[in-house]
């Protein structure tokens, strides 16, 4: 486990710019730059859980429970200040890899900013989304912004990620979805009961074999392979999004989110912070 000095629940795990930063819960950070030593756990100014941190075009973001979205271009502690308030729960982050964030919210929609993070707006696809569906999981590959959630027989896709513009499609999976990754050719996304479903397109979907029946809270795509994780300590891997092996056990934790340097892989878990796989 990670020797974090108050190690709590962690929900996300981000490196960037040659840091580790992890969220964890009522607005506790800690920050590594070599994945062994942690520095003193610091809160944020808002203080509700973090569920999301990520790193684009020079600044640090924290994504918060109830859509608060907090910005730093250190992570450093005393650095960060909210650029938007939601006002709804909010899930998981996606770029287009140039300057457009979108942030899935409660309820279909989506907290959106097409200027690096400077400026958000709330874009509602509250009726397209099956009136109201939670739409946790949002990624972008294909030239598609994806997102599913509570229906997680459908995966909808836009091009423009604009209210009204979205697709439904047919997901091979009967799961709760909640999390989706690309890897520059493939899209693979994860939901309960430890179903699958995979694209090359964005469009047409497949369901492949699941190496586990846990749910699976979050699919990463970490440079040479998937890595994806959930309940009860599950960890499965695969390089082209259709075998899959694992799940490793023995850890007996909830396995929220993972993120890679290159050579070392780090997962956010409940109860102890996270867990570091060297090499």
């Amino acid at each position: 486990s990670l020797a974090l000095p108050a190690p709590r629940d962690s929900h996300s795990i981000h490196y960037a710019n040659n840091l580790w930063v992890l969220g964890m819960d009522q607005g506790y950070i800690s920050t590594s730059t070599d994945g062994v030593s942690w520095s003193d756990v610091y809160q944020l100014p808002i203080t509700t859980e973090t569920r999301n941190v990520f790193y684009f075009n020079g600044n640090w973001f924290v994504t918060m429970r109830y859509g608060h979205i907090l910005k730093s271009s250190t992570a450093a502690s005393g650095s960060w200040s909210q650029v938007f308030n939601a006002g709804l729960e909010s899930f998981q982050w996606a770029t287009d890899g140039s300057s457009t964030i979108k942030i899935s919210l409660d309820g279909g929609r989506q907290a959106t900013s097409s200027d690096s993070g400077s400026n958000w707006s709330l874009v509602n696809n509250y009726s397209q989304f099956g009136g109201g569906a939670t739409a946790i999981a949002i990624a972008y590959g294909h030239g598609l912004w994806m997102s599913s959630g509570s229906t997680g027989n459908l995966i909808w896709t836009s091009p423009t990620g604009n209210a009204g513009s979205w697709t439904s499609r047919y997901a091979a999976s009967q799961s709760y979805c909640k999390a989706i990754a690309h890897s520059g050719s493939i899209s693979v996304a994860v939901g309960s009961s430890g179903q699958l479903s995979r694209s090359t397109n964005g469009t047409t979907w497949t369901r492949p074999k699941s190496a586990t029946s846990q749910s699976l809270r979050n699919v990463v795509w970490v440079g040479t392979h998937f890595v994806a994780v959930g309940d009860n300590g599950s960890i499965m891997i695969s390089t082209d999004g259709d075998s899959w092996t694992g799940p490793v056990s023995g850890i007996g934790e909830t396995l929220n989110d993972v993120a890679s340097d290159g050579t070392d892989l780090i997962i956010s878990s409940r109860t102890i912070g996270g867990f570091r796989y060297a090499g």
